[in-house]
């Protein structure tokens, strides 16, 4: 039994030693954060974003037959050049997408803000994540793990990780509006998994309901003894 206490110690201690490392990272974070939101702001600093090149548009193929489509408006294929009776058809179906960088203009005010906000909810919600596990971790330091406090923190960790696809979401949305580009570009998704957080959100949810179980019990013990 000492031995195994000994063990959750141990693990507990490094659990500690891991997130005071993590809080002290976020803090250089932040304040790296907060200088490139006043350049970006202040219409300095390199942006750019991922996008999809909005049609229409052509591509060169570089091989010996210096194949070439072309990409019409409605986003179909409308020319080929240099390919193979059939080849068209076997190779290229449907119009790729071209994805690529797209710069922010330094006077595309709108962009920039937009992206600067949406950077630090991202970072509001790590924290959030971080200090709400780095409380839990100090609870059980003091071998009082289900204290009604760490529900709450739970649920506040399982709700910051569900918020972050939604906020890269509704900033890809409305970034299509806000972006500036020649030629045409359309920003694109971050590619998040909405499957897995939703699923690693849910199950610390669940997690937290054990936590107000074990709260209950804690606090049922403790009007009996």
């Amino acid at each position: 039994m000492a031995s195994r206490r000994t063990a959750t110690g141990m693990g507990i201690r490094v659990f500690d030693v891991a997130l005071r490392a993590v809080l002290v990272a976020l803090a250089g974070l932040t304040i790296a954060w907060a200088i490139l939101v006043m350049l970006y702001l202040t219409e300095r600093g390199p942006l750019a974003v991922p996008a999809k090149l909005a049609p229409p548009y052509g591509i060169e193929f570089l091989d010996a037959n210096e194949r070439s489509i072309v990409v019409g408006e409605a986003g179909s294929i409308v020319n080929r050049t240099n390919f193979g009776i059939g080849e068209e058809s076997r190779y290229i179906k449907t119009a790729p997408t071209v994805i690529v960088e797209a710069k922010v203009d330094r006077a595309d005010f709108d962009t920039r803000a937009l992206l600067s906000v949406a950077g630090t909810s991202l970072l509001a919600l790590t924290w959030a994540v971080a200090v709400s596990l780095y409380r839990i971790v100090r609870t059980a330091a003091k071998n009082d793990p289900f204290a009604p406090a760490n529900v709450v923190r739970l649920r506040t960790v399982a709700a910051s990780i569900l918020l972050v696809p939604v906020v890269g979401e509704i900033t890809v949305q409305v970034l299509r509006r806000t972006l500036d580009s020649d030629p045409p570009m359309v920003p694109v998704s971050p590619g998040w998994a909405w499957l897995g957080f939703v699923v690693v959100a849910l199950g610390v949810f669940a997690l937290a309901e054990v936590f107000g179980s074990g709260a209950e019990l804690r606090e049922f013990e403790m009007e009996t003894v």
